[in-house]
């Protein structure tokens, strides 16, 4: 199984340049599972999920938290929950996929 994990620095700096160096890259390696930092924009997910032939896509619109998951296989069990931290500067959205027996819930 090949497993590819990028941080795309969402869209700052030569982003045009960076976008088709990712694609080559992702073509190049043609991961099982790509997991995305910084992604923001879920319709570029979306896209790159088409152009690339990826069956499942996980990713949060609501809570904005650019983690994506692009995948071949299915996920038996996703999560998206906050982690909560002492200071309000530093609450963070994380993802949680695996094998579960609790259902997965959509926020």
């Amino acid at each position: 199984m090949r497993i590819l994990t990028l941080n795309t620095w969402h869209n700052n700096g030569p982003w045009l340049q960076r976008r088709d160096a990712l694609m080559q890259g992702i073509v190049q390696h043609s991961p099982d599972i790509l997991l995305f930092q910084e992604l923001f924009d879920v319709d570029w997910s979306k896209e790159l999920q088409a152009r690339l032939g990826y069956a499942y896509l996980i990713a949060n619109e609501c809570a904005h938290s650019g983690l994506v998951v692009l995948s071949k296989l299915p996920a038996h069990h996703n999560e998206i929950y906050r982690m909560n931290t002492r200071s309000p500067f530093e609450n963070y959205w994380r993802m949680r996929s695996g094998p579960s027996s609790a259902p997965a819930r959509s926020r």
